[in-house]
């Protein structure tokens, strides 16, 4: 990604889109922000400590990082942040799978 700014906020998005593919209407994920992680926890009724919960204020918390670098916004993302999100990206989906394969 070009820099941190952008990269804040295509990851926000692409973790929005995992949760919210599998979750409709009122019980989606509106946000990475710790209020809007626990508003969605209690809609779909995960337990506060769940791993899915626990990655999502994780990524959460490394986007914040880089918003708090927008005034930064042309400086590069490091490659260390960037492995960091594509674990955590990876991480999310397989929980996601994971938990909807027992529901089935």
């Amino acid at each position: 990604m070009s820099n941190t700014f952008l990269s804040k906020v295509v990851a926000e998005r692409a973790a929005l889109a995992v949760i919210n593919r599998s979750y409709s209407g009122n019980r989606q994920l509106t946000g990475l922000s710790s209020p809007a992680i626990e508003q969605w926890r209690s809609k779909v009724a995960l337990p506060a400590g769940h791993l899915l919960v626990q990655t999502l204020v994780r990524l959460g918390d490394v986007a914040q990082t880089l918003s708090n670098k927008s005034n930064e916004s042309f400086m590069p993302l490091t490659a260390e942040v960037k492995v960091t999100l594509d674990q955590l990206m990876a991480q999310l989906t397989a929980q996601v799978k994971a938990l909807h394969s027992e529901g089935s």
